[in-house]
């Protein structure tokens, strides 16, 4: 006599999330400094899991660099728009499910990035001061960006809502201009930080928050 088996299984899932790419989708003129909306509509039978946002500034095929990424798939993400400019800007958003499909969607044209001369962060370097934090908040990576109107030592760190320093990312005599560093959250926990700057006798704080 036979005896009754019981056979189980799991169903995986293998068709990738659907993805649309709602703003900017080309033809839009914004300028360097402003702040902006992606928006995108994400769905999948299992749940959106990650999105990432990239940016080009040479046409659709890239190169494309991070604008964020890891972020839950609320819809949009406000993005602080930076130089330098270009006419052939294109944003794609890339997501994920719970199974690692993936799927991209492109802006339909090219969108335009103007660097007005009234812009204190693309203009020359006047006095020692911190700039913007971009993103903020920041997901994973975030750039810092600062000013020497002359040669000087500088130290530029990341502090936790404590005063301890999690993060050195200059720490030098550094020339005369406009400077940018990046900061790697990976390896910290979400929560509020502060970018402290160091340089030319001044001191400054700047808040920013890491979120996952």
């Amino acid at each position: 006599m036979t005896r009754a088996k019981t056979i189980t299984g799991r169903l995986v899932e293998n068709t990738a999330p659907s993805v649309a790419l709602l703003a900017p989708n080309g033809g839009e003129t914004m300028a360097a400094g402003a702040t902006t909306s992606v928006v995108w509509n994400a769905t999948d039978a299992v749940g959106v899991t990650r999105v990432d946002v990239l940016l080009s500034r040479t046409g659709s095929s890239g190169p494309f660099e991070v604008l964020a990424d890891s972020l839950p798939n609320t819809g949009s993400v406000q993005w602080l728009v930076t130089g330098p400019g270009t006419t052939s800007a294109y944003v794609m958003v890339q997501v994920w499910d719970a199974a690692g499909n993936t799927r991209t969607d492109l802006s339909n044209g090219a969108f335009t990035i103007t660097a007005p001369t009234a812009d204190i962060e693309l203009g020359p370097a006047t006095e020692f001061a911190p700039g913007a934090i971009s993103p903020n908040p920041v997901h994973h990576f975030g750039r810092i960006h600062y000013a020497l109107p002359r040669s000087a030592r500088v130290r530029l760190t990341v502090v936790d809502i404590q005063g301890r320093e999690v993060s050195v990312l200059a720490d030098g005599v550094l020339g005369a201009g406009r400077h940018e560093a990046r900061w790697d959250g990976a390896a910290h926990a979400a929560g509020v930080y502060f970018v402290r700057f160091e340089g030319g006798g001044k001191r400054f704080m700047r808040r920013l928050v890491l979120a996952r």
